[in-house]
């Protein structure tokens, strides 16, 4: 029963609260709303201020005009409406298409330096394992070790043509943040013409307000006064905003043809250094291709093949499990097949037909 006596306590304690609350603001006169904008208490519309209020302490929210206070948040979450018939619409979509430009430009750039240090960075681990199995006394070693070396080249001059490919970025990098600056500029003189339409919809509304009633109260005029003035401070504000865009915009886009330009001109100048690097390796690689191909060189690496056969099949026989081997298969030390007979009467059968030690080599 404890819990549901103390949720029953609760309710009418927060019903005898909301009670008080309304019995208050019915003899103040207010109507005491909390807005909450964006999870947060913006403020509350306050009743009238009276004598007693008037010189006692201050009330812990503060009066907020609550369609500004809307217009504001908007503003700050979405950011201003844009002018209609702007007439700087024509710089506003040259600047987005320049930068739409400069964007693709940054890509290609990475693009093209990426695929170029990976084909030039390849081969490179290739030379080491290349070294251990082309040794020294091996034909053709010394052409596979030129390839390496030019492979290494092509690699360095690549790596050199890269500092144009940071100019590129570089360049782009200063033409882009240019271009941010115009499209704040042209944010601020947007919020500049929704501030004066805003002031210019409420002075007229003032006028119409003040021409249907015959007697105007002094807080109408008053505000009508107020708003005239904010009125010319937001026009002399939207002028200052326009002026400024005009100029950063005219700057960002005068010299857009030749700073484009300066940008395909140091890309240019990258794919020269590269293509002039792959010629070179191109030549070199073509008589690197015939010298592994050609006949002496064949010739020589099968001559090696043999040469080396040849010591592993002398190692062998000299070994106590070659001489086994011999034995069991009725194999001399001279060669040739005794067909199950004696060490002994082998070699004499090969004595007898002239085979000798080459001969046996060869049976082996």
């Amino acid at each position: 029963l404890l819990p549901v006596l103390r949720k029953r306590i609760s309710t009418r304690r927060r019903s005898r609260i909301r009670t008080r609350r309304r019995s208050r603001r019915r003899r103040k006169g207010g109507n005491g709303c909390v807005v909450f904008v964006g999870g947060a208490i913006a403020g509350a519309m306050e009743p009238a201020p009276t004598q007693s209020n008037r010189s006692g302490s201050m009330s812990p929210f503060g009066t907020v005009s609550m369609p500004g206070t809307f217009r504001k948040v908007k503003t700050k979450c979405f950011g201003p409406s844009k002018m209609p018939n702007d007439p700087l619409q024509a710089q506003r979509d040259d600047v987005m298409a320049f930068d739409s430009l400069l964007a693709s430009l940054n890509s290609t750039a990475k693009i093209v330096a990426s695929a170029v240090n990976m084909l030039a960075s390849a081969p490179l681990p290739l030379s080491e394992e290349l070294a251990k199995f082309y040794p020294q006394d091996v034909p053709g070693a010394s052409t596979v070790a030129r390839m390496c070396a030019q492979m290494k080249d092509f690699a360095n001059k690549a790596g050199q043509a890269s500092m144009h490919i940071e100019q590129i970025h570089q360049l782009i990098g200063e033409l882009s943040k240019q271009n941010a600056s115009v499209r704040e500029a042209f944010k601020a003189r947007d919020l500049a013409w929704q501030t004066q339409a805003h002031y210019n919809n409420k002075v007229d509304g003032l006028h119409d307000q003040v021409s249907r009633v015959s007697a105007a109260s002094p807080k109408v005029g008053d505000k009508l006064h107020r708003n005239l003035a904010k009125k010319l401070d937001s026009a002399q504000a939207l002028d200052l905003q326009m002026s400024q865009t005009i100029d950063l915009a005219n700057r960002a886009l005068a010299p857009k043809w030749q700073r484009t330009s300066d940008v395909l001109t140091k890309l240019c100048r990258y794919y020269i250094m590269v293509f002039e690097a792959s010629g070179v390796l191109s030549a070199e690689l073509r008589e690197v291709v015939q010298e592994l191909c050609g006949p002496k060189t064949a010739e020589a690496m099968v001559l090696r093949g043999q040469e080396l056969a040849n010591k592993a099949r002398a190692r062998i026989s000299s070994t106590q499990f070659g001489r086994g081997v011999r034995d069991k298969l009725g194999v001399g030390d001279g060669g040739g097949a005794g067909g199950g007979a004696p060490a002994a009467a082998a070699a004499a059968a090969a004595a007898a037909d002239g085979s000798g030690d080459a001969g046996g080599g060869e049976s082996l």
